[in-house]
């Protein structure tokens, strides 16, 4: 906590605006927050918070300079609205949400298409190396190998 994460992907978000649009995926307690810095912080991302609104409409309308914000929950139940779109750039936040390759939480985070991929989490491993292995799956898939 306290270490500038949100602040540094926000620069990268912005280094990346013209490529695309972008998605924070981040417990549902943090989302306000996200769009609160990026308000803050990155002024001319232009940020959305899913699940309000029209999803279709929203999803649709989207370009680069765009951020998406969402939670894991809507990421899990949204999945198919949210894999039909080429993200310029994915971040997970509290990557260890996806920790377990079983769960239907990390698939629907493994079938998203981005360009550039990228998890912040101060507890990556709080059980055993393969909670690890299951966050590299869905950044760098292949890259461990099998589980």
């Amino acid at each position: 906590m306290g270490l500038g994460k949100t602040v540094q992907t926000l620069a990268l978000l912005l280094h990346r605006m013209d490529q695309g649009p972008g998605l924070v995926v981040a417990p549902t307690s943090v989302c306000g927050g996200w769009m609160t810095e990026a308000w803050r912080f990155a002024p001319t991302l232009t940020l959305h918070r899913f699940g309000v609104g029209n999803r279709d409409e929203m999803l649709a309308g989207l370009g680069p300079g765009d951020v998406v914000v969402t939670s894991y929950g809507l990421l899990q139940s949204e999945s198919k609205r949210l894999t039909g779109i080429e993200w310029a750039t994915l971040v997970l936040d509290e990557a260890q949400a996806i920790k377990n390759p079983d769960t239907k939480r990390h698939k629907a985070a493994k079938k998203l298409r981005a360009g550039f991929r990228l998890a912040l989490t101060g507890t990556p491993i709080e059980n055993h190396l393969g909670e690890l292995w299951a966050q590299f799956s869905v950044l760098n898939p292949g890259m461990l190998g099998s589980a």
